[in-house]
């Protein structure tokens, strides 16, 4: 007779159980992930966004550029974000944090006060501060890639001002290109006529059409800053 208190048993070794292995995997799944995650490069991510008059008829395409940046970001990233038209305001420089709220992106063309009260857009004026912020940030110590997301309508010349030397444009960007990336966004005719012509060869920086904008501008610079 077979004893009662110690019945045999064909039962499979628990570790050698598929759910045992199916645990393991989502496990190391998960530690990989998080090991990833710990890995991947922060960035100093600079959102400067044209608020001009000319712009408004863009609002939903600002809406969604701003969208893709805020879902672009992870912890640990320095977020300056500025609005310009006549003039360049830096609305908020902080380090993203999950629970931190990063703004109401339907409002992002709204005009903080002091800027649009003139004609005009002072494009070398957006370059001069997108560098200054960013010399800022290294004489901090801070050493992160910069992810810079310049979106604007057009470069329009103040009153009594000429338009800008497609020449000294150049110059800016590339300077700035040399501390990251840059992505240019604007409506195709504007982006034809005034910039993609002198900036599509330099290195680190995509001109790209609102319709792009995801995917050309702004996912390509977060995963080249990424690596």
């Amino acid at each position: 007779m077979k004893d009662i208190a110690h019945p045999e048993s064909n039962n499979t070794p628990t570790w050698q159980s598929p759910v045992c292995w199916v645990l393991a995997a989502v496990g190391v799944v998960m530690i990989y992930s998080v090991y990833r995650y710990i890995q991947t490069n922060r960035a100093v991510v600079l959102s400067y966004i044209d608020v001009s008059d000319s712009v408004q008829p863009y609002r939903k395409a600002m809406t969604e550029i701003c969208e893709a940046v805020n879902e672009a970001l992870i912890d640990g990233d320095t977020r300056i974000e500025a609005k310009f038209a006549d003039r360049v305001l830096v609305t908020s420089n902080t380090t993203h944090e999950g629970k931190q709220a990063i703004g109401d992106c339907q409002k992002i063309t709204q005009k903080p006060e002091g800027v649009g009260k003139h004609p005009g857009t002072d494009i070398v004026e957006v370059f001069q501060s997108i560098d200054t912020e960013v010399q800022h940030q290294r004489s901090q110590g801070n050493k992160q890639p910069v992810v810079t997301i310049l979106a604007i309508q057009a470069a329009e010349p103040k009153i009594g001002k000429k338009p800008t030397d497609p020449k000294i444009v150049k110059e800016w960007v590339q300077k700035i290109a040399k501390e990251g990336y840059l992505s240019i966004i604007g409506p195709e005719v504007i982006l034809q006529s005034q910039l993609s012509k002198e900036l599509v060869k330099i290195p680190n920086v995509k001109v790209c059409t609102f319709s792009q904008a995801k995917d050309c501008g702004i996912d390509w610079a977060f995963s080249q800053a990424r690596k």
